[in-house]
C-alpha cells in the first residue's frame, strides 16, 4: 500500500519595504524589500505605491523580484510604498 502526506502552512508570509531616506533629490531611485515565510517559502510579491496620500496603485504584481526602479518622481511629491508576499 502507498500513502501520501502534506503539511498545512497556516502562517502567512511577511514582507517589509526597506527604509528609504526621508528626502530624495532625484526623480529615479530604487525601492527594495524582503520577506520571510515559516514553511513553504515566498512565491511572489506585489509592490504598491501611494502618491500624496491618494489611492494605492500596483507597481509590480506577482513578481519574484525584490527591487523596483521608480522613475518620474515629482518635486514635492510624497511617495509611500508597501509590499505584500504570497506563499
Amino acid at each position: 500500500s502507498s500513502s501520501v502526506s502534506t503539511r498545512i502552512d497556516s502562517e502567512a508570509p511577511s514582507a517589509t519595504v526597506n527604509p528609504l531616506p526621508e528626502f530624495t533629490f532625484v526623480p529615479n531611485f530604487v525601492v527594495t524589500w524582503s520577506g520571510t515565510d515559516n514553511l513553504s517559502g515566498i512565491a511572489s510579491y506585489t509592490l504598491q505605491i501611494r502618491r500624496n496620500s491618494g489611492d494605492w496603485q500596483d507597481l509590480a504584481v506577482d513578481t519574484t523580484a525584490t527591487s523596483f526602479q521608480v522613475t518620474g518622481a515629482q518635486f514635492g511629491e510624497l511617495l509611500e510604498f508597501r509590499v505584500r508576499a504570497v506563499d
